[in-house]
């Protein structure tokens, strides 16, 4: 695949990036549903950039007016990397995910979902907040491992292993959740325990 931290100015998508067709999966495969790559588009505010918005409707076959019930998991990640790459190449990439994924964290607590979830953090405390956000995540990607931990107040780690995805982006996520709990965040970071199997560990911390 290409070094996208190389010569990333002039990406042609058509260029660059190949997919088997969605209806040619496989039972088995990893897919997301329709649903969460909307939330991902909305997130990067498409409307803005409607060069960038017919090159993912033109070139991966995804209309966010009419999404279908589920899309590869495979294919969702390229479409966040050509989003990285045209509305945040000037960022480092881990900051540029983040960045996403915190966007999309804010584009989930504006939906009646998110509000709901919004609400129980706020009256329950961020720790509550932030299993029930981890959940909602298991949920989105139901592969792999999911844990999230209290070790003492104001201070959770969650732990995936197996599921795949830019780190930073779910860095941002996690970040987003902690906010949208009304609270100030200390310290959020990773560290990836290890790469080939995905196993990573978040520390998020709040006053």
């Amino acid at each position: 695949m290409q070094d996208f931290n190389k010569n990333n100015s002039n990406i042609n998508p058509r260029n660059t990036f190949h997919f088997a067709d969605p209806a040619l999966m496989k039972p088995g495969d990893r897919a997301v549903s329709g649903g969460t790559v909307r939330t991902l588009l909305d997130a990067c505010d498409l409307k803005s950039h409607q060069n960038l918005y017919y090159s993912i409707l033109n070139y991966y076959g995804f209309d966010p007016k009419t999404p279908p019930m589920t899309y590869p998991y495979d294919r969702y990640l390229e479409i966040a990397e050509h989003l990285r790459i045209s509305l945040f190449s000037s960022k480092p990439v881990t900051a540029g995910y983040e960045e996403m994924g915190y966007r999309i964290g804010q584009n989930y607590f504006q939906g009646v979902s998110g509000q709901v979830l919004k609400m129980t953090a706020r009256v329950l405390g961020p720790e509550r907040g932030a299993k029930q956000f981890v959940r909602s995540i298991s949920r989105a990607l139901p592969w792999g491992t999911h844990e999230i931990v209290e070790l003492r107040p104001h201070y959770v780690k969650y732990r995936k292993a197996g599921v795949g995805g830019p780190s930073g982006l779910m860095l941002g996520l996690l970040r987003a959740c902690i906010e949208a709990s009304g609270v100030t965040l200390t310290r959020a970071e990773y560290t990836i325990i290890s790469k080939a199997n995905d196993d990573v560990v978040y520390e998020l911390e709040w006053l």
